[in-house]
């Protein structure tokens, strides 16, 4: 965000003074030196450890506006957004608009919509890429949907409005996408070079600055999309800071500080971690930090979440009618599955860790079903004891997860979450993402695009402490009590609500009691909601 002012800055000098100069970038936005190789030593060393004062000041002046952004709450941000949101559609129209009427422009959107290449699209590298780009887009993983979720109607419409944000956010980025490649063509950019690189830095601070310093007006074309990006940023800046605020201070000892001060607090720490970037090594430091955090940790983090609720979730259910023992050998198979299916991928061959993952998950999760005690209540998949015991253990998390969340959300004319949600997330989207996940290792390790990852120290820094964020979520699964300071004291024993275990309902109001259910059959519920005629019937 401080090197896009940087730019901002000197798009008020004409002419544009990077016109024709690839390296402006570097040398005199940036401004870093780069690391030297020292014989007999395998590692890099950086020598200058100095300060980029400009970049420093557009950081602190950043911090600034994200604070005031949010030092509200959501009565401030709810506002600020008309203007962080609004305005970027605006001017983003006016550049998309300005880029495809460029010469050359319809031979960049030809090769963005009619070039299709199999052979890229088999690498597991683009899958990552664009992964992670979603990720960071939607904010899946970050927790920002979870904390700005806590402020809405209990009774909201979320499935509705998820569909809404992800459909709005792809469509938006695929319209964007038109103005990116006009730009190339304008531009006469060979896109089968092998030394070419079209990552978002290559395009947001080389690629789009020359074509706008060749339009007419250039200085207005530059400000304006140096202003949008900057906007966009502060936009994902105070929607992630919010995210992390929110839980401080709703915390027991949050609440004994006034929200403008804790506000102050968070956002004053994070300007103090975001000081290393502005140093002279601070864009390899950056690099580090984003590839390491982002394709590994948020990937765990992502597939850790769909373990939890798809396996997890309501687990004392599943052993009291399965067994601690067939429920524990279910999820150690399902769990090691995929991390041998990762393994092998990726040391051996494709086709050795899908017949691992099919063997392993097959093999433990029957396994599971046939030591499994005889459950008491029916399941979905039928009478006989294996395959009631294998609905427990594989789809019981899940199926009553989605009942939970619509007996909530599902009211009145409100869109429910369909019957294959759960089952796609366990399925498709955990496998998928520990395949990511996997990737993210092949490329330090193997490092066969050459980037030296291994020689840089930062890059060591940076993967080691994505894996201390990886420890940090298995904390949360091996004891989640140490995660307790910062839930609030009224939400603490909220697991010790009683359960009506069944495949047709939900929690028990507080309050509310029931000693055995042990023979409530299947068709006493109906599957959608708690207070069901024959539920009531058999809670009396």
């Amino acid at each position: 965000m401080a090197w896009v002012m940087t730019f901002f800055r000197y798009s008020f000098q004409s002419p544009l003074p990077w016109l024709g100069k690839n390296d402006f970038f570097a040398k005199e936005v940036v401004r870093n030196t780069p690391p030297k190789e020292v014989a007999g030593q395998y590692l890099l060393k950086y020598v200058d450890f100095g300060m980029v004062w400009e970049t420093l000041g557009w950081t602190v002046l950043t911090w600034v506006l994200v604070y005031f952004s949010i030092f509200k709450g959501v009565s401030v941000t709810g506002k600020v957004v008309y203007i962080t949101m609004l305005l970027p559609l605006i001017l983003c129209g006016a550049l998309l608009i300005r880029s495809v009427t460029l010469e050359n422009a319809r031979k960049g959107i030809q090769l963005y919509v009619g070039n299709f290449s199999a052979q890229k699209l088999a690498t597991g590298k683009i899958w990552r890429q664009a992964m992670i780009q979603i990720f960071f887009s939607l904010g899946v993983g970050f927790s920002t949907f979870v904390a700005y979720a806590s402020y809405n109607n209990k009774h909201a419409n979320a499935v509705q409005a998820t569909l809404i944000i992800a459909c709005s956010n792809s469509a938006f980025e695929v319209i964007v996408g038109f103005a990116a490649f006009a730009i190339i063509g304008f531009l006469d950019i060979n896109l089968d070079d092998p030394n070419l690189k079209l990552g978002s830095f290559d395009v947001g601070f080389l690629t789009y600055p020359q074509a706008l310093a060749r339009l007419p007006g250039a200085n207005i074309w530059a400000g304006l999309f140096f202003l949008t990006i900057y906007l966009l940023a502060i936009d994902s800046g105070f929607a992630l800071t919010e995210s992390f605020a929110s839980v401080v201070i709703d915390t027991e000892w949050g609440k004994k500080v006034k929200k403008q001060v804790m506000m102050a607090i968070v956002c004053f720490i994070a300007m103090l971690c975001s000081i290393v970037y502005s140093t002279k090594f601070g864009m390899a430091f950056l690099d580090a930090i984003d590839i390491w955090l982002n394709s590994i940790t948020l990937l765990f983090c992502a597939w850790a979440q769909v373990v939890a609720v798809t396996s997890i979730y309501r687990y004392k259910d599943v052993v009291a009618q399965c067994g601690f023992q067939a429920y524990a050998l279910a999820q150690v198979s399902y769990i090691t599955s995929m991390f041998l299916f990762a393994l092998l991928t990726f040391t051996v061959k494709m086709y050795a860790g899908i017949a691992v993952f099919f063997c392993v998950l097959i093999f433990g999760t029957v396994a599971a079903a046939s030591i499994a005690k005889s459950p008491e209540i029916k399941g979905g998949f039928g009478n006989k004891k294996f395959f009631n015991a294998l609905w427990w253990l594989t789809t019981y998390s899940g199926t009553m997860l989605t009942r939970d969340l619509n007996a909530v959300i599902a009211q009145g004319k409100n869109w429910s979450l369909p019957g294959f949600w759960a089952p796609m997330l366990r399925w498709v989207t955990a496998p998928v993402l520990v395949y990511i996940l996997g990737i993210g290792y092949e490329d330090f390790i193997k490092d066969r695009e050459g980037n030296g990852f291994k020689k840089d120290p930062l890059h060591w820094f940076g993967f080691t402490l994505s894996h201390l964020g990886v420890a940090f979520v298995i904390l949360g699964y091996i004891y989640p009590r140490s995660f307790a300071i910062w839930v609030p004291k009224k939400h603490l024993e909220s697991d010790q609500r009683q359960y009506i275990p069944g495949p047709g309902n939900t929690l028990l109001p507080e309050g509310a009691e029931c000693d055995s259910l042990k023979s409530v059959p299947f068709d006493a519920f109906d599957g959608s909601a708690p207070n069901t005629p024959k539920a009531v019937e058999h809670m009396a």
